[in-house]
């Protein structure tokens, strides 16, 4: 697929990571909320990297290795019942986390759901004017539906965080880079917080620079279903 740049409707360049493999838990029927499945994605992000090409500056472009992570956490802690939100909500992602990036392309399969008979497939693509007019009001919320919420925040050096949400249940969060400091304890880059007790830590950037958080949210009613739906298979760990 061509895309062109919004300002001057020159071709944009393309970066893609094809055959990404994640095993999480997605889907609407009870036997897939029992137990992780494959799923294979690919991705194509669309940009101009000239800026990039003459600098040597990855900034100028997409670090696709930290985007990458970005994606398998989001996959991994938000359980997606329809491909179809996972594919909305990782487009989002990725138009929110990344500037630079003016469309997106990604392709969801679940080589497990009808093995012998098909591969089911989703195809989508969206581009910077798509998410124009959605939660304008807070930058910080990246996708909300289907009773999942995904946030992005900015944590300046010494700010602190804690969770404050009554309708929100918090799932997961992931720092981006090393200095985030839980109840004393230092974190380190790439560092996931996971399961039922999170949401009474309190979180300080300790680091000299603003540290990025994803965090997954899920509304409270429907995460009791949820517990429902898992009782017996354990709570999930930190690491």
């Amino acid at each position: 697929m061509r895309t062109f740049s919004q300002d001057d409707r020159r071709p944009l360049d393309v970066i893609r990571l094809r055959e990404m493999q994640v095993s999480c838990i997605i889907g609407i029927y009870p036997e897939e909320a029992h137990r992780a499945q494959a799923l294979t994605l690919n991705l194509s992000l669309f940009l101009d990297t000239k800026a990039a090409a003459r600098s040597g500056h990855l900034a100028l472009s997409v670090d696709y290795a930290e985007l990458a992570q970005d994606i398998r956490f989001i996959l991994q802690r938000a359980r997606f019942g329809l491909l179809e939100t996972a594919a909305e909500a990782l487009t989002q992602c990725v138009l929110r986390s990344q500037s630079l990036v003016e469309a997106v392309d990604i392709e969801l399969s679940k080589p497990e759901a009808l093995p012998g008979l098909a591969l089911p497939t989703l195809h989508v693509h969206r581009n910077r004017k798509d998410q124009k007019g959605e939660d304008d009001n807070d930058e910080t919320v990246v996708f909300d539906g289907a009773g999942l919420r995904l946030l992005r925040l900015t944590l300046a050096p010494e700010a602190e965080f804690a969770w404050k949400d009554s309708e929100l249940s918090l799932i997961a969060l992931r720092a981006s880079k090393a200095g985030l400091v839980k109840d004393g304890m230092p974190l380190g880059a790439g560092a996931e917080l996971c399961g039922t007790l999170i949401e009474a830590c309190s979180l300080r950037n300790e680091s000299f620079e603003a540290l990025t958080i994803w965090i997954v949210a899920r509304q409270r009613s429907q995460e009791l279903k949820t517990l429902a739906t898992l009782k017996g298979l354990g709570n999930l760990t930190t690491h």
